[in-house]
């Protein structure tokens, strides 16, 4: 947890270096905990639980596609989706978004997030 407000506190340049020196932790020890995997969901559900606690327990799950212009070709899952805003097809990313909402405080958190690859790609990774 350390980490993650070092990331928001640090001005300008953050590195393993800032994070040693503004941290109580030292910098090898950064570099070490960021190698170690994390459970996002897992994590997300748990600040979402501190987040909300001053509700009534009224939380509901949405889902939400989501549309991201890219103008390269170099990005993974990029293809031509359809963009509601725009209502055309254009070319960039589709996300799906996961999150929870919480009624009684109308706000919502960002659960998890896939990438929806293309149906072209997708079908020549089967083969």
């Amino acid at each position: 947890m350390e980490m993650l407000f070092l990331l928001m506190v640090i001005p300008r340049r953050c590195n393993f270096t800032q994070m040693g020196r503004y941290g109580n932790r030292g910098e090898q020890c950064c570099r070490q905990t960021a190698e170690r995997s994390v459970d996002w969901l897992e994590m997300n559900m748990w600040l979402s639980a501190f987040a909300f606690k001053e509700g009534k327990g009224r939380n509901a799950i949405v889902i939400g596609p989501s549309f991201i212009k890219k103008a390269g070709k170099h990005t993974p899952y990029v293809g031509t989706f359809w963009s509601g805003c725009a209502g055309a097809v254009k070319h960039g990313l589709e996300i799906l978004g996961i999150g929870v909402i919480d009624v009684d405080l109308h706000e919502c958190m960002m659960l998890k997030r896939r990438c929806r690859p293309h149906w072209k790609k997708a079908r020549r990774k089967k083969r």
